[in-house]
């Protein structure tokens, strides 16, 4: 039986703040770009109508890496 929880998270500054429903246990990406890599940022990717901004909108920008 799978059945979401709430998971927590947000950027390293602390500017940024987000929650999302998904199962306890997820698989999650390392990114093997060098921002990422030195940062050792890992990615989820969730439904948008399961994650909810909770602080942070106005420091958001698109990154491209060109």
């Amino acid at each position: 039986m799978s059945f979401a929880v709430t998971h927590t998270g947000g950027c390293h500054c602390g500017a940024i703040r987000f929650k999302f429903q998904a199962s306890p246990r997820f698989t999650a990406w390392c990114c093997n770009c060098s921002i990422c890599a030195i940062k050792r940022n890992d990615h989820v990717i969730v439904p948008e109508q399961k994650f909810q901004l909770l602080q942070g909108q106005a420091q958001l920008s698109l990154y491209t890496k060109y």
